[in-house]
């Protein structure tokens, strides 16, 4: 017996390769994104100053062994030199000059503040009712000092001298003159380290103050 039987293709399903999309990461916020930028300057803040305080560290490390160095070859200075050719003391002398030069200049171009003290300091040896006083500074020193004068000081007449080395001063009036030159100061320091100081200088010494 025949019999005719209905019957249809059975396909499997298609799968479709994107029904499952995978769900897109999160995109970070905006807050996150400035709290990160925030920790990003703030690192890079941290890091700046870091460098800064470490250079000046090294720095203050380099000048202080200059000083000492400096202080040790002053030290032989002062000892006797009998055996030594008078050449070599001349050079010896040159050389401790020349380095104090140069940690002197350093040490007042930062901090300037010391030559007002030295201003005044010269300006107190002048005699009373000196009368007009003119007051001659480097370039860069007179422009401090015009910052720092008081209500008493302001009738000083400061004069700019480019020949002068920072740190010096000349005071002058109409009869008298104060040579505090960075130089002149120099010398007697080293003419009392090496013993050869003449007697104590007064007011009216000629290397110091002039009398017309």
């Amino acid at each position: 017996m025949s019999s005719n039987v209905a019957w249809a293709r059975w396909d499997m399903p298609l799968v479709d390769s994107q029904a499952e999309a995978a769900v897109p990461a999160e995109e970070p916020s905006l807050m996150s994104e400035a709290k990160l930028a925030e920790l990003h300057d703030k690192a890079r803040r941290e890091g700046w100053e870091q460098g800064l305080n470490e250079g000046r560290a090294a720095a203050k490390q380099e000048l202080d062994a200059q000083v000492q160095r400096w202080q040790g070859l002053l030290g032989q200075l002062t000892e006797p030199l009998a055996a030594v050719d008078t050449a070599v003391q001349t050079q010896l002398l040159d050389l401790a000059m020349a380095l104090a030069t140069q940690l002197a200049q350093h040490e007042i171009s930062l901090h300037p503040e010391q030559v007002m003290t030295v201003v005044r300091e010269a300006i107190a040896l002048l005699p009373s009712a000196s009368g007009r006083v003119r007051v001659q500074l480097h370039p860069d020193d007179a422009r401090f000092v015009q910052g720092q004068l008081s209500a008493d000081e302001a009738h000083w007449q400061l004069v700019e001298n480019a020949a002068m080395r920072r740190g010096g001063v000349q005071v002058s009036t109409e009869n008298t003159h104060i040579d505090e030159r960075f130089e002149t100061r120099l010398a007697r320091t080293f003419e009392r380290l090496i013993g050869q100081a003449a007697p104590a200088e007064s007011v009216a010494s000629p290397d110091r103050e002039s009398v017309a």
